[in-house]
């Protein structure tokens, strides 16, 4: 009777023993896999998405958790177009931001800088991320290629407890026009969006083919089309 009431007590220690003892080994293993993922990459460009005459490419770089992201594809319009899609700030409106705000432009040829701030709402439970960047425009007066750089630009607003704030956001766009009225556009995207970095690494391709994907729609819409930007010069 004595011993088995002894091996009836016996039994629980062992099993949280036991039960500890994976909780120890399932976070070794977490552990182990994120600096082996952090020390892995070969810094080269590798395919993801070739759909729709687009291709997306992303990037492991030893050290980085985020991947970098590379977009190519070609729309047939006018540069001036593509940049005064890139410029006017209702566009971001017409890609779902919220409170949209231009807090600074400056057009002094052949640079043009802008300041914006906008909110982007991810969803439940993730909510509202703000967004504060500095808009820098270029032209080449020679192959009339345009460079657009977006960075962010945190410091320019006091700071927002009430909302996440990007603070690594570093987006290059070059468009190159071309002989047959087409234009190359390529984006190669650097940034963070606040998530844990497995869940941002697989849903960003998804994320930047939707929204590019949403500007070649916008672009054949009449607010787009036949636009004169001043900095702008086509390349015939």
């Amino acid at each position: 009777m004595n011993s088995a009431v002894e091996l009836t007590k016996e039994k629980p220690r062992t099993t949280f023993k036991y039960g500890r003892m994976s909780v120890v080994v399932i976070v070794i293993a977490i552990i182990s896999a994120h600096f082996i993922w952090k020390s892995s990459g070969t810094s080269e460009w590798k395919i993801v998405k070739d759909e729709n005459g687009m291709k997306i490419e992303s990037m492991k770089i030893p050290g980085d958790v985020l991947l970098k992201y590379k977009l190519n594809m070609r729309v047939k319009a006018p540069l001036s177009d593509l940049v005064f899609y890139m410029t006017d700030i209702n566009t971001g409106r017409d890609l779902g931001a919220i409170d949209v705000k231009r807090l600074e432009h400056v057009v002094a040829p052949p640079v043009v800088i802008s300041y914006d701030t906008y909110k982007i709402d991810l969803g439940s439970p993730i909510g509202l991320r703000e967004v504060v960047i500095l808009n820098q425009y270029s032209q080449d007066p020679v192959t009339k290629v345009v460079n657009i750089n977006i960075l962010a630009a945190p410091n320019e607003l006091p700071p927002n407890d009430t909302v996440t704030r990007l603070v690594h956001l570093s987006n290059h766009w070059t468009y190159t026009p071309l002989e047959n009225g087409e234009v190359n556009v390529q984006l190669i995207s650097d940034m963070d969006l606040r998530l844990p970095y497995l869940l941002s690494n697989l849903v960003f391709p998804k994320v930047m083919y939707d929204t590019t994907d949403q500007m070649r729609i916008l672009l054949k819409t009449a607010k787009f089309q036949n636009k004169h930007v001043d900095y702008v010069t086509e390349l015939n």
